[in-house]
């Protein structure tokens, strides 16, 4: 994710569009009265600390956009000390989270997000893939 720039520009001949510009924060939100694209966030994990993936999930909860999902698939991880605690927390956090629990997952993680854009809201233009340990920031 670090080279999305770069990427992008050597595939698709253009840098991403900035869908919030950085700025003084406590200024007023820019898509406010604007349509904004569906965004879908996964989050693949397998065998993941429950705790660890709350803090990533809580991040995702906290982020400042009023249009996005979040899938969280959960593969290959049959002891539910570590899927139930997520599922729960999934549904402590709301509509916007959806929790998939896939068993004989092939593929690794590759697998686990096929699956997951097969339960991706069909009206999502932009998907983003984060590491169940990672914690995301506002751009602020």
């Amino acid at each position: 994710m670090a080279r999305i720039e770069e990427i992008a520009a050597i595939a698709f001949g253009h840098k991403p569009r900035r869908l919030i510009v950085k700025g003084n924060p406590w200024r007023r939100p820019p898509w406010r009265g604007r349509r904004l694209p569906q965004v879908s966030i996964h989050v693949p994990a397998y065998f993941e600390p429950p705790e660890m993936l709350k803090q990533t999930l809580d991040a995702v909860a906290r982020l400042d956009y009023p249009n996005f999902e979040c899938v969280v698939i959960i593969n290959n991880t049959p002891d539910p000390e570590f899927w139930q605690p997520i599922q729960d927390h999934c549904r402590a956090l709301g509509e916007r989270f959806k929790f998939i629990n896939a068993e004989k997952v092939e593929g690794f993680k590759a697998g686990a997000l096929r699956i997951a854009m097969a339960r991706t809201a069909v009206d999502a233009e932009i998907i983003g893939i984060i590491d169940a340990d990672y914690v995301v920031q506002p751009t602020g």
